[in-house]
């Protein structure tokens, strides 16, 4: 527990991705290929972070990552979580093994998106209402071929 805690349970901070997008350059101006092995559960949450350009540090990595000439290849080890680990893991090929997994959103905020739906039985709660409910009654039906939104004229 004091390595975890030591080193953020796998999370990294602004100045960490700063590093890795480094040494990936670094890697591209010698026509190195890259491999990147991701077992986050994504970016450090602390508010210290977001002071210091976490969603810059990410934003950049995702952007620059694109650009390199090289060969990247990631491989998902264990958790791929979020958007700290997507701003590792843009690569030319992606492998995730066979027990890890790789999504936007970590497994804690499926988790709580269930709680704040369903109580502990598992019915829903009064008040609360799906976000497909709430579109349809503001009048969004979908989107017709030509991409434009389309609107039911609401009578009174």
């Amino acid at each position: 527990m004091k390595q975890r805690l030591v080193r953020n349970f796998g999370q990294p901070k602004p100045e960490g991705y700063r590093k890795a997008l480094r040494v990936m350059q670094l890697a591209a101006k010698f026509g190195r290929p890259i491999l990147t092995l991701i077992d986050t559960p994504g970016a450090y949450p602390g508010i210290d972070a977001e002071e210091r350009g976490q969603g810059e540090a990410i934003a950049r990595n995702l952007r620059e990552m694109a650009r390199l000439r090289v060969p990247v290849i990631v491989t998902v080890t264990g958790e791929g979580g979020s958007g700290g680990a997507l701003a590792i893991a843009v690569g030319d090929r992606v492998n995730i093994l066979e027990n890890s997994f790789y999504s936007v959103i970590s497994p804690e905020g499926l988790r709580f998106d269930h709680l704040a739906r369903f109580d502990e039985s598992g019915n829903r709660r009064r008040g609360h209402e799906d976000y497909g409910e709430r579109f349809e009654r503001a009048g969004h039906r979908g989107r017709n071929r030509a991409g434009a939104g389309r609107r039911r004229a609401h009578r009174s």
